[in-house]
C-alpha cells in the first residue's frame, strides 16, 4: 500500500503555468507599428526571452515575462513628425516680402499655428499644418503698384489748387479718393 502511495504520489503532474498576462502583452506589442518607435528591440529581446512550458510553481518567472514584456512597451519612444513639408512652406513664406501682399497675415497666422513636438502617429496634423501655410501662400493677393501714380505726382512739385478750376479740382480730387479708398487693390485690379 505504500508503495501504491508513493507510485501515485510519484505519478502527479504538476498544472501548467497560466500564460495569460504573457500573451496579452505579445497581443498588446505586436499590434504596435514597430516603425514608429526609436528602438523597438527591447520589446522584441523580451517576447524572445518567453520560455513555455513553466509549471504553476513557476507562476512567479512567467509573471515576471510578461512585466518584462509591458515594461518594454511602456519604454518605448515614438519617433518625431516629419516636418520637413512645414519646413519648406515656412521657408517659401520668409521669400515672400509681406509688404507686396494685401493678406499676408494670413500666412502669418498659419506659420504662428505649427506646433512643434508631433510624434510619427501624428503626422497627419503635421501635414495639415505644412498645407494651410501652402493653401495661404496660394491665396495671397499681390498689392497695387502705384509708383506709376508716385511718378506723376512727382511731375508736379509746385503744385498749387489755387490755379486750377473747382471743377478740374473736385475730379482730380475724386481720382485721389478713390485711390486711397483702395489703397490695397489687388495687382489684378489695378487698371479698372
Amino acid at each position: 500500500m505504500a508503495k501504491a502511495i508513493n507510485d501515485a504520489v510519484a505519478a502527479l503532474a504538476l498544472k501548467g503555468a497560466d500564460y495569460t498576462a504573457v500573451d496579452a502583452a505579445i497581443a498588446a506589442a505586436n499590434a504596435l507599428v514597430k516603425q514608429n518607435y526609436v528602438d523597438f528591440s527591447a520589446v522584441d529581446a523580451a517576447i524572445a526571452a518567453v520560455v513555455r512550458g513553466k509549471t504553476v510553481d513557476e507562476q512567479a518567472e512567467v509573471d515576471a515575462m510578461a512585466k518584462a514584456i509591458n515594461d518594454a512597451i511602456a519604454a518605448l519612444e515614438k519617433k518625431q513628425a516629419d516636418y520637413s513639408a512645414v519646413e519648406a512652406a515656412i521657408d517659401a513664406a520668409n521669400a515672400l516680402d509681406a509688404a507686396d501682399y494685401t493678406n499676408y497675415n494670413d500666412v502669418k497666422a498659419a506659420i504662428d499655428a505649427v506646433e512643434v513636438g508631433k510624434k510619427i502617429d501624428e503626422q497627419a496634423e503635421v501635414d495639415a499644418m505644412a498645407k494651410a501655410i501652402n493653401d495661404a501662400i496660394d491665396a495671397l493677393i499681390e498689392k497695387a503698384d502705384y509708383s506709376e501714380i508716385d511718378k506723376i505726382e512727382a511731375q508736379y512739385p509746385d503744385f498749387n489748387p489755387a490755379d486750377y478750376t473747382e471743377e478740374s479740382l473736385t475730379a482730380l480730387y475724386a481720382v485721389i479718393e478713390k485711390i486711397q479708398a483702395n489703397n490695397n487693390l489687388p495687382a489684378t485690379e489695378q487698371d479698372k
